[in-house]
């Protein structure tokens, strides 16, 4: 069956917090304390009460990848995919939506020493821009843009 991506329901809480926990954990920038699965249940449906639009990618009825934009400012919050999913086209598939749903353009902000992720972002046409320091760890952060081709 081919992947889709489906808004996001609040009865999926509990996986959506495991693909971010997970993904973040497997990632090379995973900060002690950080992506605790509990923590991540609390924050989750704070974050879409303050405006977050959030949809999962699904394959074979299991949920595969996450995706959280801030709309009001064309910001792709979060993007994540469980770590055995990785580079199958899940991550295309879930930037391809932000994409269509933020036609006007994208930004977001990138750990500077998660390699995979710059390229990951570089390769679907976004430009790197401003370095600054992530607000609760201090780690080099460098933000991402893309703007759609207009003739």
């Amino acid at each position: 069956m081919s992947p889709k991506v489906l808004p996001y329901e609040p009865e999926w809480l509990e996986v959506t917090a495991q693909i971010w926990s997970r993904s973040y954990q497997a990632s090379t920038v995973a900060v002690a304390g950080q992506g605790d699965v509990a923590e991540l249940v609390e924050r989750i449906p704070k974050e879409i009460d303050a405006g977050w639009s959030a949809w999962l990618a699904w394959r074979d009825g299991e949920a595969v990848g996450f995706l959280a934009l801030k709309p009001k400012d064309q910001q792709l919050h979060q993007l994540f995919v469980l770590p055995e999913s990785q580079g199958e086209g899940i991550g295309t598939m879930l930037l391809t939506h932000a994409k269509a749903e933020l036609r006007e353009g994208i930004w977001l902000s990138v750990f500077a020493e998660n390699a995979s992720a710059r390229r990951f972002y570089e390769r679907h046409g976004f430009a790197e821009g401003v370095h600054d320091k992530h607000p609760r760890t201090g780690q080099e952060t460098i933000v991402y843009s893309w703007a759609p081709f207009i003739d």
